[in-house]
């Protein structure tokens, strides 16, 4: 039985996932019980079933769906623990995987209705689905993020970062336009209900926006910082660079985590200035390999993109702990202040080919930096040459960047409200962008990959809202209205995702696990 097309447009092509299903899983067109052959297949080894092929009715959906493949997969875990005793825990653990609930990949759609539905949709279009069947990809569905506390700051929140979810030290930073940067300690919304951990001092502190944050990647071994690293990016036009206290630094950290977590915030005093651009540093990205040296890149609002290499050395030759002129927001004069042991770095090099403000960076492998700005190019530096080796164009001007290391992917957001999802070994292939995803009313401020589940990304928008992607499909997962105004960045932070906003608030929220509704 084929179905209306639910647009009502003579000749239009509807989604042939986004039927609806009933409670029971049936298709609500009443479609006659048949079946068709399925093969189910997963990236997720700990829910992997046989790829056989199975006759299933056609008028199930996502739900009915789920129940075979945890009954496919009970099957498989019973035939290997067949001889054991089942303790209470390893019984709850058991139970609880029966209840899963799976999204399943069609098409580069996710399926929203019965396969019924489906199939018919596809003879409406031409395009019968094949009498062999069809394989389904699964992936544990991801239940709505939860909103937890929020912390307020005295003006915009442009920037944050967090820690590594495996990182010995947990914490966020939070960068705002007040010219300073606040760290709040653990890996969890709740850590929103205590004061900053950690406050810039008024020698720190830049005397105009920050525009981004990062966390530079440190070595445990590294005899000149083996403790946590991190920068700020100003329209001063300034980065300034802060040693962290954490559980390698017992004499000013506590022997776990990152101490300072009462109620009055510590100082964090400042390590360095980094200074070479002549424009607003409008993005930063640490090299994400771990390495002796701590590097970073830096990009300005006129096209300039600056490496950096942190080394104790590095910084005291250029001057460490004098009394350096400091420029004052308020009034332009210079002043001497005492910076309290805080040098002067310099650029390590450069990468020129950027003809706008560089808006996006990401330095995933220490032999290349990729970029997008505003003339509208993603590139692709090598860093030992500093050759612009690859430049792919875009459409809209682009705003944010990041590389995805388990998806191999370069997700990017622009001013035309669209992200781009970009494979570089496609480079010599005519389309380059793997999936464009539209959803976002507003251009897009921040993307950002799951750094614990591949193809999990997050964005942000002007529009407000925070939105979560599985990178194999066009269509968000969720949506959620994250800010009272422009959302302007975001971060994964621990199990969860944090964001911050022209309403001069973070916003925190759990990505939990998924379970069926008993």
């Amino acid at each position: 039985m084929e179905l209306d097309n639910p647009d009502g447009k003579p000749g239009a092509s509807p989604d042939p996932t986004q039927q609806p299903e009933d409670d029971k899983g049936e298709s609500s067109r009443g479609v006659d019980p048949v079946e068709i052959q399925v093969r189910f297949f997963t990236k997720d080894s700990e829910v992997s079933v046989p790829g056989n092929a199975f006759s299933v009715p056609l008028r199930l959906g996502p739900k009915g769906l789920s129940e075979i493949v945890n009954a496919l997969a009970e099957d498989g875990e019973s035939m290997e623990e067949e001889d054991d005793i089942e303790d209470d825990k390893k019984k709850e653990q058991k139970d609880n995987k029966k209840k899963r609930l799976f999204d399943f990949l069609i098409d580069g759609h996710f399926l929203k209705g019965s396969l019924a539905a489906y199939a018919a949709n596809r003879r409406a279009a031409g395009t019968p689905v094949d009498e062999k069947g069809i394989a389904l990809e699964y992936t544990e569905a991801l239940p709505p993020p939860s909103q937890g506390p929020t912390a307020t700051h005295p003006d915009w929140v442009s920037a944050l970062a967090a820690s590594h979810p495996l990182s010995a030290s947990q914490f966020l930073v939070s960068g705002c336009y007040d010219g300073i940067v606040r760290i709040y300690s653990g890996n969890s919304p709740s850590a929103l209900t205590n004061s900053p951990s950690f406050i810039a001092t008024t020698e720190a502190t830049h005397p105009k926006p920050i525009k981004a944050v990062t966390i530079l990647k440190t070595s445990a071994d590294s005899k000149s910082f083996p403790y946590p690293l991190l920068a700020s990016a100003s329209i001063d036009p300034t980065i300034h660079l802060y040693a962290l206290p954490g559980p390698d630094k017992p004499e000013i950290g506590e022997s776990k985590g990152i101490s300072g977590s009462g109620s009055s915030p510590r100082p964090l005093s400042l390590l360095a200035r980094l200074e070479g651009h002549t424009t607003s540093v409008t993005s930063l990205s640490p090299l994400r390999s771990a390495m002796q040296t701590p590097r970073m890149v830096s990009g300005g609002f006129g096209g300039q993109v600056h490496l950096w290499k942190v080394t104790k050395e590095g910084i005291e030759s250029e001057g460490g702990g004098k009394r350096r002129k400091v420029e004052e927001a308020e009034n332009g004069e210079g002043e001497e202040k005492a910076t309290r042991g805080a040098g002067k770095l310099d650029p390590s090099g450069g990468l020129e080919g950027c003809k706008g403000a560089v808006m996006g960076l990401a330095w995933p492998v220490a032999g290349a930096v990729y970029s997008c700005g505003f003339d509208k190019n993603v590139r692709m530096f090598d860093v030992e040459t500093g050759v612009n080796s690859l430049i792919l164009p875009c459409k809209a001007a682009g705003t944010c960047l990041d590389f995805g290391m388990d998806a191999n992917l370069i997700a990017t957001g622009h001013t035309d409200k669209s992200i781009c999802l970009w494979d570089p070994r496609q480079s010599g292939q005519k389309n380059v962008v793997k999936l464009r995803l539209r959803s976002h009313k507003s251009w897009v401020t921040g993307v950002a990959w799951s750094p614990i589940t591949p193809h999990r990304l997050a964005s942000t928008s002007h529009d407000g809202t925070l939105k979560v992607w599985d990178a194999r499909a066009s269509e968000a997962l969720h949506t959620l209205k994250a800010h009272d105004g422009k959302a302007l960045d975001l971060a994964w932070w621990g199990s969860g995702i944090a964001t911050g906003g022209t309403d001069r608030r973070i916003g925190a929220y759990s990505v939990s696990g998924s379970r069926l509704a008993s």
